[in-house]
């Protein structure tokens, strides 16, 4: 058995991951001192990291998320925003969602709500759940589309998909 054979049965099989740690264990020759469980296992783990990595970005498509660099750590805790630094810092952890729980972010225009709950949304998604960003009027829009068509089922469960629905109310004060 050669190479081209090993090659070809991981493009067979689909496996990205592996193929692109075989081709570096291929090239490198300190590879080679490894045990062959050691191999296999860098071969494995480079799979396990290569579909992880796929699942995120395809949850990242999927969030609808509109500010994808919002990072939980880039967030602005300058006295003027008044941001509870102890809560945020428990919401990081992602209990909320594990426990079912909902949150609700308030705060005068240009705080940071948003910002946050998308930070928060793409800390979620890295830490293998779902979610979905959707403002409330295009839901409810939706919905009502969907009820009319008879699909108000359909519509609630896909809904139900998401580990973390983030839903943007917008406010305008007269």
């Amino acid at each position: 058995m050669n190479q081209t054979t090993v090659l070809n049965k991981i493009n067979d099989l689909g496996y990205q991951g592996i193929k692109e740690a075989y081709l570096r264990q291929i090239e490198d020759t300190n590879y080679t001192k490894l045990s062959f469980e050691e191999r296999l296992y860098n071969l494995l783990e480079a799979q396990e990291i290569f579909l992880l990595n796929k699942k995120i970005v395809a949850n990242l498509k999927a969030s609808k998320i509109k500010n994808k660099s919002a990072a939980v750590e880039d967030i602005d805790y300058s006295a003027r925003r008044k941001i509870d630094r102890q809560t945020l810092q428990a919401l990081i952890t992602m209990d909320f969602i594990r426990n079912h729980q909902n949150i609700i972010i308030t705060g005068k225009t240009g705080t940071g709500k948003s910002f946050i709950s998308q930070a928060l949304g793409i800390r979620a998604i890295y830490d293998g759940f779902k979610v979905f960003y959707i403002r409330v009027p295009t839901l409810l829009e939706e919905i009502k589309i969907a009820r009319a068509a008879g699909h108000i089922q359909i519509s609630c469960e896909n809904i139900q998909d998401f580990n973390y629905l983030f839903l943007m109310i917008l406010e305008y004060l007269q």
